[in-house]
C-alpha cells in the first residue's frame, strides 16, 4: 500500500504479519536503497515500480516469502547486460491477453521444491529420462556393484539433470514481470505460474500505472 509519510515522501506500508511486530512504514527511498545495495545502479532502480521494489524488500526481511531477492538481482542485472546468464529460461512475451504486451523472465525460488520441479522436468514426459537411467545403471552389467553404490549411480544421474538444464539455460521458475518501452525494461512485479493473469493485470492497473504512464495506452486501461 502507498501512502505519504508525516514529511510527505512517499512509503510502503508493510502489513501486519505474525513475523513482522509492530508493523512499520517503509519508504520507496529504503526499498531503493536496498535494491542498489543489492547491486541494481540508480538507473536501473528508477525503472523499477515501487511494488517490484517492495516485493524484493519484503523478500529479504519476511522468513515466510519464498522469493530471494539476490537471485531476482542477479536475473534483472542479466536482462540490464550488466551480469551473467543465470541458467534460468529466456526472457519471453506473453503469448495471449490480458498481459500480451509484456514480458516475464524466470528467476528462482529459494528451497527443495524448485530444484525437484526442475529435475522433474529435466526427467521428460512420462518419466523417460528416468526409466533409460535406470537401464543404464541396473542391469546385468553393472550385477557386480552394491547396491548402494547402484542407488548412488542412479541418484548422481537424475540430479545431474539439473546441471544439464543450466547449461542449456532452461531452468524454471516464478516471473519477473516487465514492460518494454522506448529500448528500455521497466521491471513491474513479480507472479506465480498458478496466478490468473487477470490478477496480475489488476496489480499493475493498481501499482504501477501512476509511476509509468505509458502503460494505459501499451495495455489499452480506459
Amino acid at each position: 500500500m502507498i501512502a505519504p509519510d508525516m514529511t510527505g515522501e512517499p512509503t510502503l506500508k508493510l502489513a501486519k504479519s505474525a513475523t513482522v511486530t509492530p508493523p512499520r512504514v517503509v519508504s520507496v527511498a529504503e526499498c531503493r536503497g536496498f535494491l542498489e545495495f543489492c547491486g541494481l545502479s540508480p538507473t536501473v532502480t528508477e525503472r523499477c515500480s515501487a511494488l517490484f521494489m517492495f516485493e524484493l524488500y519484503c523478500g529479504a526481511r519476511l522468513p515466510n516469502l519464498p522469493w530471494d531477492p539476490a537471485k531476482i538481482v542477479a536475473e534483472v542485472r542479466s536482462l540490464e547486460g550488466v551480469g551473467r546468464p543465470v541458467g534460468t529460461k529466456p526472457a519471453e512475451q506473453f503469448e495471449r491477453p490480458p498481459l500480451q504486451e509484456l514480458w516475464k523472465k524466470h528467476y528462482l525460488v529459494g528451497g527443495m521444491h524448485s530444484m525437484a520441479e526442475n529435475i522433474r522436468l529435466g526427467l521428460g514426459r512420462r518419466q523417460r529420462k528416468l526409466r533409460e537411467i535406470i537401464e543404464e545403471k541396473y542391469n546385468p552389467a553393472t550385477a557386480h556393484l552394491s547396491s548402494e553404490t547402484i542407488a548412488k549411480n542412479v541418484a548422481d544421474a537424475i540430479t545431474s539433470t539439473y546441471i544439464e538444464r543450466w547449461r542449456g539455460q532452461c531452468l524454471t521458475g516464478e516471473w519477473i514481470v516487465y514492460a518494454r518501452h522506448e529500448g528500455q525494461n521497466h521491471y513491474l512485479c513479480l507472479a506465480t505460474h498458478n496466478e490468473d493473469e487477470v490478477e496480475i493485470l489488476e496489480r499493475i492497473k493498481r501499482g504501477c500505472v501512476d509511476e509509468f504512464p505509458f502503460l494505459r495506452s501499451q495495455l489499452k486501461f480506459d
